[in-house]
């Protein structure tokens, strides 16, 4: 048995299927089925039910990947302590930010980042609604800023930064319960299956909705900062059916990934 094979085994519970587990790991369905094999063949025992079309585990399967889980939190503590001790600096940091937060509310970092340019490169990524957040527990990047629901606050180191207030807003002179509501969406793809309970359209990002709002072909929640900017364009929707919404903003880092020399920097800059 290796960490690789019990990682397999992680993912396809954490991501629900064969499938879906095997992308995220980047590794190919057929390897993972053998990776489980092995287990199952080496200790003896059955990991998972034949009978349900999704994986399911049996009760020794359970037990397994409790105490599996547990070794894998243990091993990566281990290796973000020993890289942390190292001192490393790294060659670049990765930021994902949903579009619609202001670079003005990660000053800090971006200064932090521009005083290590000759040894540090940023890349800054943009990531709609949960985005940021998923990111940050797949370790593509170092850091997420953007929405963490509260269900989701136990996955993720995150700082609060600052809040966000969406206000639901149509061009100005239209009726907006006859044109559709504009909805930013970061998985169109799932979103063909929902039927909303009122005529919605998906858009990928804030800009184009944003476009459409203006063009008069919807309405939809905006930033206060946006709605204020476009103030001679847009009418708040003034209905106890459409109220604002207000969304807490965080600087999020995965909680098993070890901070480098400048990530460490960031995270522990004050300010923000």
């Amino acid at each position: 048995m290796t960490l690789d094979q019990l990682e397999m085994l992680e993912a396809i519970i954490e991501e629900g299927s064969m499938q879906k587990a095997a992308k995220k790991i980047h590794k190919s369905q057929p390897s993972l089925s053998v990776g489980i094999k092995k287990i199952e063949e080496f200790y003896g025992i059955k990991l998972f039910s034949r009978e349900s079309y999704r994986p399911q585990l049996t009760n020794e399967g359970e037990v397994f990947y409790q105490n599996a889980r547990q070794v894998l939190l243990a091993h990566r503590n281990l290796h973000k302590v020993a890289t942390e001790l190292a001192g490393e600096i790294e060659s670049k940091i990765k930021i994902a930010i949903d579009p619609i937060v202001l670079l003005s509310r990660i000053e800090k970092p971006l200064e932090i980042l521009k005083s290590r340019m000759n040894t540090t490169q940023l890349i800054l990524v943009e990531e709609v609604l949960e985005g940021p957040l998923n990111a940050v527990i797949n370790n593509t990047v170092q850091f997420g800023v953007g929405h963490c629901p509260s269900q989701r606050h136990s996955e993720v180191l995150k700082k609060k930064i600052c809040q966000i207030e969406l206000i639901p807003v149509v061009k100005k002179n239209i009726d907006f319960k006859k044109i559709p509501n504009i909805v930013v969406s970061n998985d169109l793809e799932s979103e063909k299956a929902k039927i909303p309970a009122i005529p919605t359209w998906f858009v990928s990002s804030h800009s184009r909705k944003e476009e459409l709002i203006l063009g008069g072909h919807g309405w939809g929640r905006m930033s206060r900062f946006r709605v204020k900017a476009l103030s001679s364009q847009l009418s708040a929707i003034k209905s106890r059916h459409h109220q604002k919404i207000v969304l807490d903003i965080y600087l999020m880092a995965n909680k098993n990934a070890p901070f480098g020399e400048v990530a460490r920097d960031i995270w522990s800059a004050k300010g923000f």
